[in-house]
């Protein structure tokens, strides 16, 4: 909350607490009263008056944790998933560079294939098919529910460390055919 709005709410706070002695003290008049049936009366007539307000504040008060608790989860939620992504992700991305050391030719394999050849190659090489259907899932995840959050810097990061693994146009060419092949189901 701003300092602003908390300098606000105290004033109304203190107001509202301050306001019943007033106006019982314009009323009745204030003083050290000899009868104990005055004192009760006063004390009657505050504790009525400051029990509503006593449980107004308290509502208040459980409103704001419930608020509060519920923007924790909800942020834990989140870097519980993106954590998950991510470590599911690295993994995938360590997998296709031991892959590309294993099949050095690979890269400009797919640099070479057309889209017609594309759903052969992606059977021909699985471990790469599955790796890296691993990193799109999880960017189309993040981008389903992250874009414009602070998470939003982790799908740059992915998408730059795929890039650093498999090449700029390698990286664009996968996820072009991957959108057509596997996402979209369309033949090519």
């Amino acid at each position: 909350m701003d300092k602003k709005g908390s300098t606000n709410e105290r004033i109304f706070l203190l107001t509202a607490l301050l306001t019943p002695i007033a106006l019982y003290i314009f009323n009745f008049g204030f003083g050290l009263w000899s009868t104990h049936d005055n004192w009760a009366k006063m004390g009657s007539a505050l504790g009525g008056i400051y029990s509503a307000i006593f449980a107004f504040l308290a509502y208040r008060l459980l409103a704001t944790q419930k608020e509060l608790l519920h923007n924790q989860v909800e942020t834990q939620h989140n870097q519980f998933v993106v954590s998950r992504t991510l470590d599911s992700v690295n993994n995938a991305l360590q997998a296709i560079a031991r892959y590309i050391e294993e099949n050095p030719n690979i890269l400009r394999e797919i640099n070479s294939i057309g889209a017609k050849q594309f759903d052969g190659f992606l059977k021909a090489h699985q471990v790469l098919f599955f790796n890296f259907n691993t990193i799109q899932s999880g960017l189309i995840g993040l981008r389903s529910g992250y874009i414009g959050t602070s998470y939003e810097v982790y799908i740059y990061q992915i998408e730059n460390e795929s890039s650093a693994i498999l090449g700029r146009n390698e990286y664009l060419k996968l996820v072009q055919m991957f959108n057509q092949v596997v996402y979209l189901k369309k033949p090519l």
